[in-house]
């Protein structure tokens, strides 16, 4: 049975924002970040692509010239956390209506946009998991019509609401948060086909395009975006009258390198600032550190996790979840993981001290090497413990530190060790680590903002000291 039109509107240039209501897992609030980074310009994505609006009414198919669905590259645009107003244990729908109109306030309205409403562990509307596991309307702001979705946490409900269902739990979150990518994706691809519920595209029995491939129907199995793969179910598909997990491929060229530039000479003294970047991908400059823009300035896709300076200082590169890095001021670009088909997802980037190479560490503990950037070995080739989270080249460049989740720090090479969280049982997950010029000292950044500073690094404050919103992702020293 084939969906038809109900003579509404699609949302030919769909974006997603992502409004975290109450204090979210931070685990699966990155892997949501991930999935919806991923999924613009995907060919997954591209099944909507064949629906428009405002056909006739009862038509299956679209004409040519028609206002198509879009799939552009980039889609999600931003998180925010909302403690606004305290989380129900039991909301209402009004609860969740009010919880989208606070996003719409917060991001602004967009057109084009659906926000996604998620709320904690423990908190979820009457039927959540045994009747179903998400869903999606329509409000009005400012007169406008607004697509939001109601996302309570998946993992509450188990396998009813897709844990497990296609993966083993590992450290990125498949197994646990499959339910996140499969009912949050379901969700997505309706809000583009029928943003405004029964007033686009859905069949005679009122089902919409991800209705009819739901869990067994599908089936649910993982798909490949980018360098990183999703569980997922497959969408109704007009065109192959069947569930779909493709409808041809579309993938957005990458931006160009910047040309190289001219090594600059060796640095000396501790350094005199750093920059720190946060989960939504700001950057904030303490002491010398200056501003070369981020990936919100420009619209560039995905997830940010790290940030890698340039040695003197006039530049640096970000490196997103999927691999991709794009570099500002005179930072020079030599490769990514989605380059050479390196799997993922990356962590961590570090510049060399010639600033003609840098090293990737990915979330399994790979570590890959462009430029001048030399390997010295990695946590998995000698067994030792704990989720590497940081990578941070000598001064030298004939070493490096990991850094852990847990606080430990790992040196390979001419690295010298000079204390972590563990040995003064400093609180805080961390998650970024500097190397000073002269190579006597590091900062330690950990996800709550805070710094600890070892051997000669000097501390010139954090997130927390001057309310900058968080989680931190990284941190980069600068000369």
């Amino acid at each position: 049975m084939q969906l038809q039109s109900g003579g509404g509107a699609v949302l030919t240039n769909p974006s997603v924002y992502l409004s975290f209501w109450g204090t979210p897992n931070a685990s699966a609030r990155s892997y949501l970040e991930s999935f919806f980074s991923a999924v613009g310009g995907s060919d997954w994505a591209n099944v909507a692509t064949q629906y428009c609006s405002n056909a006739p009414v009862g038509a299956t198919s679209c004409g040519a010239g028609s206002a198509f669905a879009g799939n552009p590259a980039g889609q999600w645009k931003g998180s925010w956390v909302d403690t606004s107003t305290a989380v129900p244990t039991t909301p209402v729908d009004a609860d969740v209506e009010n919880a989208a109109l606070r996003a719409v306030a917060h991001f602004g309205y967009h057109p084009g946009a659906m926000y996604f409403v998620v709320t904690p562990s423990g908190s979820a509307e009457s039927g959540f998991g045994t009747s179903w596991c998400a869903w999606h309307g329509s409000t009005v702001s400012g007169g406008s019509q607004v697509p939001y979705t109601y996302l309570p946490y998946q993992p509450d409900a188990g396998a009813s609401c897709g844990v497990n269902a296609v993966n083993q739990t590992d450290s990125f979150g498949h197994g646990i948060f499959d339910g996140f990518s499969i009912v949050g994706g379901h969700e997505y691809m309706e809000s583009i086909t029928d943003p405004y519920p029964n007033s686009g595209w859905i069949d005679a029995n009122g089902n919409e395009n991800g209705d009819k491939c739901q869990w067994s129907a599908g089936p649910v199995a993982d798909h490949t975006f980018g360098s990183t793969v999703f569980a997922v179910q497959p969408t109704w598909s007009n065109a192959s009258a069947s569930c779909a997990m493709s409808l041809g491929s579309v993938t957005p060229p990458p931006p160009p390198p910047p040309p190289a530039p001219t090594p600059p000479p060796p640095a000396s003294g501790p350094g005199h600032g750093y920059s720190i970047l946060n989960s939504a991908g700001a950057i904030y400059n303490f002491g010398s550190a200056r501003y070369y823009g981020n990936l919100l300035d420009h619209g560039y896709p995905g997830v940010a996790v790290s940030l890698a300076e340039t040695p003197d200082g006039g530049g640096y590169n970000i490196l997103t979840r999927a691999g991709a890095i794009y570099s500002f001021g005179d930072a020079t670009y030599f490769g990514n993981l989605l380059d050479h088909g390196y799997p993922g997802p990356a962590v961590s980037l570090s510049q060399t001290p010639t600033g003609r190479g840098y090293a990737l560490l990915t979330g399994w503990g790979g570590i890959y090497t462009f430029g001048d950037a030399q390997y010295y070995g990695n946590l998995v080739d000698h067994g030792y413990p704990g989720t590497a989270v940081a990578l941070a080249y000598t001064a030298s460049g004939r070493g490096y530190y990991i850094l852990t989740a847990g606080g430990a720090i790992y040196s390979f090479g001419d690295a010298a060790y000079r204390g972590n969280l563990l040995d003064h049982g400093y609180p805080g997950v961390a998650i970024g680590l500097a190397v000073t010029k002269d190579g006597l000292g590091y900062s330690i950044l950990t996800t709550s903002g805070a710094i600890y500073s070892f051997g000669d690094a000097v501390y010139y404050g954090n997130l927390l000291d001057h309310g900058y919103p968080g989680p931190a992702v990284a941190i980069g020293d600068t000369p």
